[in-house]
């Protein structure tokens, strides 16, 4: 994008990514956290973050405002849907923020930060049941979430400039 070209907000792009972040995180596939008691494990927290890479910050900040306010009320949707909007939003936003200046795997990145807010936020509302921070099974597993989240953020990432941006 040239300096002088404004850049419209894409409506449809964003509301397909809210819907499929919904669908993902109501998906019948998903697993109980191990670690945390009532969460799930979805896919779909690298949906911001493709949102925020692909289209810009305000995007991605709402895929994971909107995506998460939404998928908590839906019949998956739970109190850590409803505690991950600012995270999400947080994410999508610094993708996009990212993404005018580096390259998609440190866009990726944005991944991290909000996945160690949203357990900030959980062990604040005391969701977090004592010693779960202690156990180095749960850091793995939480480096695990994060790393198929950016793998998973750059492959959406390159089906669509492969689909989409080739036709342009």
């Amino acid at each position: 994008m040239h300096k002088a070209e404004k850049k419209v907000f894409d409506l449809p792009f964003t509301l397909a990514c809210i819907i499929l972040f919904i669908l993902l995180g109501n998906a019948r596939s998903a697993a109980s956290n191990p670690f945390i008691p009532g969460i799930l494990l979805t896919m779909n927290v690298f949906l911001p973050v493709v949102a925020g890479r692909i289209k810009g910050r305000w995007e991605g900040a709402l895929v994971g405002l909107l995506g998460s306010l939404l998928n908590s009320l839906s019949p998956a949707g739970t109190v850590f849907d409803l505690l991950n909007a600012v995270p999400y939003f947080l994410m999508g936003y610094l993708a996009g923020v990212l993404a005018e200046r580096y390259p998609t795997p440190i866009v990726a990145l944005a991944i991290l930060p909000g996945r160690l807010l949203t357990n900030l936020i959980y062990f604040s509302f005391g969701l977090v049941p004592e010693g779960v921070f202690d156990n180095p099974a749960f850091w793995v597993s939480l480096g695990f979430v994060i790393y198929i989240g950016m793998v998973l953020m750059m492959f959406m990432n390159t089906i669509y400039r492969l689909t989409v941006d080739y036709n342009r």
